[in-house]
């Protein structure tokens, strides 16, 4: 799918949440369709996946999967996740975020122990981030940043790009990994400027900018 490498690294987490963003069209289902297959590959565990409408069907290999769609299977998004960690699943996937209760139950679901992959429709880490805490009242807001940090594991946002000389279009992405500097960030409300110099400057770690990546892709 031309995604970096840490993103083997980020779906072989136990626990916590990642999320895959990009505008409509810019892969974001097929990256975490490609996440859940590689789990599925890999490791002996229960997945649940949360999709509005389900767009990839995943047969039982190593792993055992479990597919919800909302509005057929589930009342909702949140609902859904709800019951998922009474079914003591491993992995959930969550088609999408857009609502404070899918973002809480999100959030619930990692707190408790289970890996959460997701998508959001924004353009990038940062705005992510702010996107995320903005679901939540101002006076939720100081705790989920700190729940947010100490769970949050990545967050990859994609553009599809148009290849050189009429090629398919090729995969560009910024990668943000929840270090201790992005956990600062998080809990303090830093400005963009504080992520971008922060992803530029970790590649040790996987991350990369916007930038970086088209760089590579040249």
């Amino acid at each position: 799918l031309g995604l970096p490498p840490v993103i083997r690294k980020l779906a072989g987490e136990s626990r916590g949440l990642v999320l895959v963003t990009g505008p409509s069209g810019s892969g974001r289902t097929t990256t975490l369709a490609g996440m859940v297959e590689h789990i599925n590959l890999t490791r002996p565990v229960s997945i649940v996946t949360i999709e509005d409408p389900i767009e990839v069907l995943f047969p039982d290999k190593m792993g055992v999967v479990a597919q919800r769609e909302v509005g057929v299977d589930t009342a909702s998004f949140a609902d859904a996740v709800e019951r998922a960690m009474r079914q003591d699943a491993d992995v959930i996937m969550i088609s999408q975020i857009v609502d404070v209760e899918t973002a809480r139950a999100a959030i619930a679901a990692a707190e408790t122990g289970h890996l959460v992959l997701a998508a959001m429709h924004t353009a990038d880490p940062v705005d992510t981030v702010t996107r995320f805490i903005n679901f939540f009242s101002s006076a939720e807001q100081k705790t989920v940043r700190v729940q947010g940090s100490n769970y949050l594991k990545g967050i990859i946002s994609q553009r599809l790009v148009d290849g050189a000389e009429g090629a398919d279009r090729v995969l560009a992405t910024e990668v943000l990994i929840a270090n201790n500097r992005i956990q600062e960030h998080v809990i303090n409300d830093a400005p963009p400027e504080s992520y971008i110099e922060t992803i530029r400057e970790s590649e040790f770690f996987g991350m990369q900018t916007f930038d970086q990546s088209f760089l590579h892709l040249v």
